[in-house]
């Protein structure tokens, strides 16, 4: 017999407190190991019970016997001699979860369609590791995670009576990890009157199994049954990417259109699939879109971001803007030249006038534009009024024609 220490029952104290308790369970082992030591030879040797001489021990020796309870063991104290009686020992149980069972014994499938069970332990602590034994049904296979096992595939053969395999987990049960395993019997019966089924009368899977984008760029994805009997029909359920979306015919379905976001989906759809013989088949389908955000039909600038004019001469300069959905709608800040005007319309926004005044702006104003889907775009605006031509009375003119024009005037 090997003493080991078990796992308290203290299933409601924090996990500081229970960590205490077992360090201090040790501590006593290690107080009274020589008392240990015989338990152990002694039983080895066929032996049923010892006493132990504490006439040497010092403090209070309660603590041992109620460890010595805990595992099991009938001992008490008389005279300084502890008495020590496994014959008759009780039942302990050393875990505070037992695994008492799985969520399933048994289990149903029909040729040519798909079989998914799940198999998760009652009780117990995760994470577990699951196994199995014994025959699984024809093309199927046995999957497990840290919390579940999972028997899939699509059966090609039916069964004419109950078949039994077994299935084991272990958790993680501290020191002591929890074994369990029980039989699960399972039966595939016919579809159609169909017992054994050919790998190309049903479907076995699609032709991919993941898509990939750059946002900006249109995609185009077609997804397309492997086996089975057309025409088929397809159902989508889940998030594709944004700017993407489905349509199917009766051989395909097509994933489309231009991703705006990028973005990452392990299993972001699943596609359904079911003939014209009404097999079905659902597979997971994973996306990733790579890129900067891109925004369909946006407006990505003006036809012009600057004009020149010159004083005394007619101006007119129309903005339109580039992408975008029309009509369009306009507002500006800052200052038009002097003595010019703007006309919006539905497509542009026109500055005219005769400019009168000589100046030079960097982003003397800024244009904004918003289309009839809500995008909207600002610019900055660049403009150079430069003096025009001065007629001067003075030019050419003789003194004396000056002069006489002086003497005219009152």
């Amino acid at each position: 017999m090997t003493f080991q220490l078990a796992s308290t029952q203290l299933s409601t104290v924090t996990a500081y407190n229970q960590a205490q308790i077992r360090a201090a369970e040790s501590a006593i082992i290690a107080t009274y190991s020589d008392l240990f030591n015989q338990i152990s030879t002694a039983s080895n040797s066929g032996l049923t019970n010892l006493t132990y001489s504490l006439i040497n021990a010092t403090g209070d020796q309660t603590p041992l016997v109620n460890l010595l309870t805990k595992y099991g063991y009938t001992a008490g104290i008389a005279n300084n001699v502890l008495t020590v009686d496994w014959s008759t020992p009780s039942t302990v149980n050393i875990f505070s979860n037992p695994i008492t069972g799985f969520n399933v014994t048994s289990f149903t499938g029909t040729v040519s369609t798909l079989l998914s069970v799940d198999i998760k332990a009652l009780g117990g602590v995760a994470p577990y590791t699951f196994s199995y034994s014994g025959q699984l049904p024809n093309s199927c296979t046995f999957s497990s995670s840290s919390s579940v096992a999972v028997i899939s595939g699509t059966p090609l053969i039916a069964t004419e009576q109950y078949s039994t395999l077994t299935v084991t987990v272990i958790d993680s049960s501290f020191p002591i990890a929890q074994s369990y395993s029980q039989d699960i019997n399972w039966t595939i019966g016919a579809l159609n009157n169909i017992v054994n089924a050919t790998p190309t009368s049903i479907i076995t899977g699609t032709n991919v199994t993941s898509f990939t984008g750059i946002t900006g760029i249109p995609l185009l994805a077609k997804i397309k049954p492997v086996g089975g009997v057309a025409p088929y029909t397809f159902t989508v359920v889940g998030t594709l990417p944004q700017g993407i979306t489905s349509s199917s015919t009766t051989t395909y379905l097509a994933i489309g259109g231009t991703p705006q976001l990028a973005a990452y989906s392990l299993a972001g759809i699943t596609v359904t699939i079911t003939d014209s013989a009404a097999n079905t088949f659902s597979q997971d389908i994973s996306w990733t879109i790579t890129g900067a955000s891109y925004t369909p039909n946006a407006i990505t600038g003006l036809n012009r971001t600057s004009f020149t004019g010159i004083t005394g001469t007619l101006l007119t300069v129309a903005f339109k803007p580039i992408g975008g959905v029309a009509p369009y709608s306009f507002s500006f800040t800052g200052s038009l030249p002097h003595n010019c005007t703007y006309t919006p319309t539905a497509t542009s926004f026109t500055i005219s006038g005769a400019p009168d005044t000589p100046v030079t702006t960097i982003a003397g104003l800024t244009l904004t534009v918003t289309d009839s889907a809500s995008h909207s775009y600002s610019q900055d605006i660049d403009y150079t009024i430069t003096q025009g031509p001065v007629l001067n009375l003075t030019s050419g003119l003789g003194t004396s024609y000056i002069s006489a024009l002086s003497m005219m005037m009152p």
